[in-house]
């Protein structure tokens, strides 16, 4: 099965999250100055790291976005109740 492209959107959002040092206000003041809100930057972010294709091309940000994902997926579930 061949691997699914990553779109222009897509790919434009990984790079910018390669090259993207600064604080989360700074974060959204450049989105906005792109044009982006907040909602359609992290739904495209979430679809671009859902494609193993992600991955080849962006190695190092594909890695280190996942992790955070897992940090922040653990810490959110880390103190809910055991329900049986």
């Amino acid at each position: 099965m061949p691997l699914v492209p990553l779109t222009d959107e897509e790919r434009a959002t990984l790079d910018f999250e390669t090259t993207w040092h600064g604080n989360a206000h700074r974060k959204q003041e450049t989105l906005t100055a792109r044009g982006w809100t907040t909602t359609h930057y992290y739904l495209v972010l979430g679809r671009a790291l859902a494609k193993p294709v992600a991955a080849l091309e962006y190695p190092e940000t594909v890695r280190r976005l996942t992790h955070l994902r897992q940090i922040r997926n653990n810490e959110r579930h880390a103190n809910r109740p055991v329900t049986r």
